[in-house]
């Protein structure tokens, strides 16, 4: 507004006419007069009724107006004062480095941005959670979250939290990696546990022909922790209901059908895909950051591609357990099944011999975990 109009307006006195305030308290006062006057003569002539009125006709009065109370209580719910725990992790660079992991309580209801907001100190930018305990989010390095080690597809202030949810806060490069990686290793058993906002879809354990056994380990472990509903199939049994609907594990060489086609998304999105008979791990900007052959097996989940939805409808995860060669899948299966503490907020890995390669690779290189002990060849 130019200055000249602001200061004429500014220097104008409050009458009746220019006042805003003053013309809506008069307007109230003539329209609400009337309605006050009846509302204190009915309140004086139904307490008069009521010491005329015969007991009975009352008493069906009263219960009358209390049958009115519950629907009008469960319309305005108020927030539960019950409370649960819940687990939330923050790390940067694919969970390279951990900048805060901690377990509260929050009420029974609450989201994950409220949860989030209690743990550590956030700043908003319209519905997203752009700052973290003070790590910023820019235009090459924002923070995304898993739920139960998928990536979340609301905002984090409209996602409602269940009993058991982890959620977990990374932030890394996103200009290679918006729309993945879909989902982490790292919280395995999960997302069979517990779910996607408290819905938890059937687990199948798929094989392809020679490793049924390594298939029959896996379904103990995943019973032995807790999930329910687990089944073992080989891959030509699978139907396509449970190729669409349920979290899969697959456990083959790279060249078997389900694994090849599953590939294809791995390479648009994901950091680990085979070519060329070679395990490619992506750096944390999308391009090549290490090469991997045979002896060499690979752990690494994604949304369901499959799911008619879409493959980011966080309904249902596929589990890779592959490798180049027989060695190798066993190694990444032995890891998984024996060693699945290992991949703490880890979003894939390539499996050699008694060691883990995390990927992607980030800015400080590649990083080697040694495994030693049962179930590593």
């Amino acid at each position: 507004m130019p200055g000249g109009e602001k200061t004429k307006i500014a220097n104008r006195q409050p009458d009746q006419q220019t006042n805003p305030s003053r013309r809506m308290r008069i307007y109230f006062q003539g329209s609400l007069s009337p309605l006050l006057n009846y509302l204190v003569a009915f309140k004086q002539n139904f307490f008069c009724w009521l010491k005329k009125a015969p007991l009975l006709p009352v008493l069906f009065l009263l219960l009358f107006l209390l049958s009115l109370v519950g629907p009008i209580y469960g319309f305005v719910r108020l927030p539960s004062q019950k409370q649960m725990t819940v687990h939330i992790i923050g790390t940067k660079n694919f969970g390279e480095e951990t900048v805060f992991d901690r377990k509260i309580k929050v009420r029974v209801g609450a989201t994950a941005g409220e949860a989030l907001d209690q743990a550590a100190k956030i700043e908003m930018a319209g519905s997203y959670i752009e700052t973290i305990k003070g790590i910023k989010g820019d235009q090459t390095e924002y923070w995304f979250y898993y739920l139960n080690g998928v990536m979340a597809n609301v905002f984090a202030h409209g996602y409602k939290l269940y009993p058991g949810d982890i959620q977990h806060w990374d932030f890394h490069d996103w200009t290679s990696y918006v729309m993945g990686p879909s989902a982490m290793t790292g919280y395995f058993p999960e997302p069979c546990l517990h779910g996607y906002k408290g819905r938890v879809v059937p687990t199948t354990v798929v094989y392809a022909p020679g490793f049924n056994k390594e298939a029959q380990r896996l379904k103990n472990k995943l019973l032995n922790s807790g999930v329910q509903n687990v089944r073992v199939k080989e891959m030509p049994a699978l139907t396509v209901k449970e190729k669409e609907s349920h979290n899969l594990f697959l456990i083959g060489l790279a060249s078997s059908p389900l694994i090849k086609e599953l590939n294809q998304v791995f390479q648009k999105r994901e950091v680990i895909y085979f070519t060329q008979n070679k395990i490619i791990i992506r750096n944390y900007k999308g391009k090549t950051g290490a090469i991997y052959g045979a002896g060499y097996g690979i752990l690494q989940a994604a949304q369901n591609p499959w799911n008619p939805k879409g493959n980011l409808a966080c309904e249902g995860m596929v589990w890779v357990v592959s490798g180049l060669d027989e060695p190798g899948v066993k190694r990444a299966a032995n890891l998984l099944i024996n060693h699945s503490e290992k991949l703490k907020n880890t979003f894939a890995v390539v499996v050699g011999q008694e060691k883990v390669i995390k990927a992607p690779v980030t800015s400080k290189g590649i990083k080697v975990l040694t495994v030693q002990g049962k179930g590593i060849i």
